[in-house]
């Protein structure tokens, strides 16, 4: 199964490093990640399941879904960016009928569920559940 593009260009990156290598990997994508305005980090944007403090916001253009995410710590922050990133411009359709797939084959080349404490596996998963929110919401 062919991940989107830039899901594909995070797991090719990914997949060869080492667990402290895409570490330092996932903190530097979080720190460069332009997040979101004080003003987007709402209740209504909030990923409930997450220990930090974490948002993701919305938008639908020309029938695509654009994700943006934000939270106060950066490895979540890295996360995010990497799901973000990598769903984006796709229509919701594609999304809710792909994404648990194309989560699990990203999970299963770079073994990132491995190296993840539980409450970031946690994180992650709730990110997930969000999205899947948000595009079902926007069909």
């Amino acid at each position: 199964m062919s991940l989107p593009e830039k899901l594909e260009e995070y797991a090719g990156d990914l997949e060869i490093l080492n667990d402290r290598d895409s570490f330092e990997y996932i903190i530097e994508l979080g720190k460069a990640y332009m997040g979101l305005s004080s003003e987007k980090k709402s209740e209504a944007n909030i990923i409930k399941g997450c220990t930090s403090n974490a948002y993701l916001t919305t938008k639908i253009k020309n029938g695509r879904i654009y994700f943006q995410g934000d939270a106060d710590s950066i490895i979540v922050k890295g996360y995010l960016r990497i799901i973000t990133e990598g769903l984006s411009n796709l229509t919701p359709k594609e999304l809710l009928e792909n994404i648990d797939l194309w989560i699990s084959e990203f999970l299963k080349r770079t073994k990132l569920n491995l190296s993840m404490l539980p409450s970031r596996s946690n994180a992650f998963t709730s990110m997930i559940s969000k999205m899947k929110e948000e595009a079902k919401s926007s069909k």
